[in-house]
């Protein structure tokens, strides 16, 4: 990083628009790595007649590879712990010699390391300075040089208690954001059909309900896969502010939402269809 710092700039829309091959290197948290994910999707679409190349970690891979669905791009999986990868994939980005490197939501040194061996990189953490009121969606889309969207709508109306499918996420990283056991019987109790199939996804050990299937996470790649199938299948998704949600969300979920000390705005994006709830 220290040998190529010369080469760190904020590219242009010219410096874009005469550009070959870009490269994205995402080793963010769950959720901020969707967000990249959704923005990045976006901005291949407006500059279709690229060569793309994504590096990511092994758990995120699955996520990447279905909100992603242009077919100009390659999608790797990068182990950073193990030195057979690690050594595979620079050898690849040597031989790829991007033009343009960029690391949306990635603070660590290990993306910025990947996008390093670019032409030209401009590190997120370099460029993210927003207050923390700023939309999430809408710092990637700067960062890219996207235009941002306004007016994000963050409660729609939908008869959500007569669905058939439920899949409920009430755990996030951050335990303040947290649904206790007691309410998601609560929620639970709401549902108006006895032939509603729900399915509450945790990490193990974190609580355990009685008369519903339970999913729990790991970080694996096979298991990512398995909640975005367990997603496919679902009518509608109850979250709190955390990954799950801005996966459903992305995969144009149904979904209830709920939110403590993060203001709803400030992290959806535009069309997403969502009632949300908010503890002040």
């Amino acid at each position: 990083i220290a040998k190529h710092g010369a080469k760190e700039q904020k590219q242009t829309e010219l410096d874009i628009k005469n550009s070959n091959k870009i490269l994205f290197a995402v080793f963010s948290r769950y959720g901020d790595g969707i967000i990249s994910f959704r923005i990045i999707s976006e901005f291949i679409s407006k500059n279709p007649d690229k060569k793309y190349t994504l590096l990511t970690t092994v758990q995120l891979l699955p996520y990447a590879q279905k909100l992603i669905a242009e077919k100009n791009i390659k999608i790797l999986a990068v182990n950073k712990r193990n030195p057979v990868s690690l050594l595979s994939t620079i050898m690849k980005l040597k031989k790829l010699a991007p033009d343009i490197g960029f690391n949306p939501w990635s603070h660590g040194d290990d993306a910025e390391f990947f996008i390093s061996f670019a032409k030209h990189f401009c590190s997120y953490k370099k460029f993210s300075k927003h207050p923390k009121e700023y939309n999430v969606y809408d710092r990637v889309r700067e960062y890219l040089g996207l235009e941002t969207k306004a007016d994000k709508k963050v409660n729609g109306e939908f008869d959500w208690q007569s669905s058939t499918n439920v899949v409920i996420a009430p755990i996030s990283t951050d335990p303040k954001k947290n649904l206790s056991e007691s309410e998601v019987k609560k929620i639970i109790s709401k549902f108006t059909t006895n032939q509603t199939k729900i399915t509450v996804a945790i990490p193990k050990g974190a609580m355990s309900i009685a008369g519903v299937d339970m999913f729990y996470f790991a970080k694996s790649g096979s298991r990512s896969k398995e909640f975005i199938d367990l997603l496919d299948g679902a009518d509608l998704f109850i979250g709190v502010d955390s990954g799950p949600l801005h996966l459903a969300l992305c995969m144009s979920k149904r979904s209830l939402g709920f939110f403590g000390s993060n203001a709803p705005e400030t992290i959806l994006d535009n069309g997403f269809d969502l009632i949300s709830f908010r503890d002040k």
